[in-house]
């Protein structure tokens, strides 16, 4: 299974996965972390302990910007665990990994 996980500042992820469900309908396989928001800091053991659970599975990650802290935190999660990281989070992007 291909599991698609958006991480972003703000919320960006969780209204980015709003806006996919309204054009695509539910997606099961769409998981989304607001960093900062509501004690929200800690990307890493929140991608680490998704990505424990999801060990054998496909895993594609997609962060807001390039050298933000929430993309450099991702970057540490690839030592450890094999996953596909993308950059520069955007509604066509999202929506078409979504729909293959």
């Amino acid at each position: 299974m291909l599991n698609i996980v958006l991480l972003s500042h703000g919320h960006l992820a969780s209204g980015m996965k709003n806006t996919i469900e309204l054009i695509a309908g539910r997606q099961d396989n769409l998981f989304t972390y607001d960093a900062y928001v509501d004690g929200n800091n800690d990307i890493k053991a929140f991608l680490l302990d998704f990505l424990k659970i999801h060990l054998n599975e496909k895993v594609i990650v997609i962060t807001d910007f390039l050298g933000g802290s929430v993309n450099n935190d991702a970057i540490e999660c690839k030592n450890n665990y094999d996953f596909y990281l993308i950059t520069g989070m955007n509604v066509l992007l999202v929506l078409n990994l979504v729909l293959k």
